[in-house]
């Protein structure tokens, strides 16, 4: 297996309660060829302070990217902000409420290499906790067991249809968001807009493994 870059873009705003223990899972990642680029999307709680508390005394053999902004810019843009710095052939959008399990990447970038040039995402399952860190039902298991197989390869009358795809465990291949120009700027969340766009040109993959903890909280979209 090649050893390419992977980009993990963190996202935080006004996750105080939750940015350590999600950074805590990107920097125990069995795949080490990584580069971590955090933004904070001008939090109005104590998120900056506990990042920069948990930088000081977590020093990475990798390469990390702090952007603390000024004014909240919303998801959509303040992710094309880090994405615009990172540099990785295959890129995760992490929202820093979020928990990814240890041999995630490690399993995402295998599966993607053994995959022809023409996918784009790679996808898996998923189980949701909620505020307090319980875990709570699986994504597809529990939730979608009517989606039986999960659509994979061309999936864009899938996408158009219903919804499916864990949005949180999604690896993709960053020559997509180059294609696209990042996500559309002018939407609050980029879910439905990304998969339309890119599934008119790209193949999907569903990887049978859960990778993701997703936080479900009562100010969750």
């Amino acid at each position: 297996m090649s050893n390419p870059l992977v980009s993990i873009i963190c996202l935080c705003y006004n996750h105080e309660k939750y940015v350590k223990e999600t950074l805590v899972s990107v920097w125990k990642q069995t795949y080490r060829n990584i580069e971590v680029i955090i933004v904070d999307d001008a939090s109005r709680d104590g998120s900056v302070g506990v990042i920069r508390q948990f930088l000081a005394g977590h020093p990475a053999e990798f390469s990390v990217k702090t952007i603390f902004l000024e004014n909240n810019l919303g998801n959509c843009a303040a992710f094309n902000r880090g994405w615009r710095m990172a540099s990785g052939k295959y890129v995760i959008d992490l929202a820093t409420d979020d928990i990814m399990l240890p041999e995630r990447i490690e399993k995402q970038v295998t599966y993607f290499e053994s995959l022809p040039d023409d996918y784009g995402v790679v996808f898996t399952e998923s189980q949701y906790i909620d505020e307090k860190g319980h875990r709570l039902h699986f994504h597809f298991a529990e939730q979608y067991q009517h989606i039986r197989p999960v659509p994979t390869g061309d999936v864009y009358q899938a996408v158009l249809a219903r919804y499916f795809i864990s949005s949180p465990t999604m690896m993709v291949r960053n020559e997509v968001l180059q294609r696209l120009n990042g996500y559309d700027e002018k939407l609050a969340y980029e879910d439905f807009d990304f998969w339309v766009r890119s599934a008119r040109h790209y193949k999907y993959a569903y990887l049978n493994i859960c990778t993701t903890l997703v936080r479900k909280s009562g100010k969750s979209m």
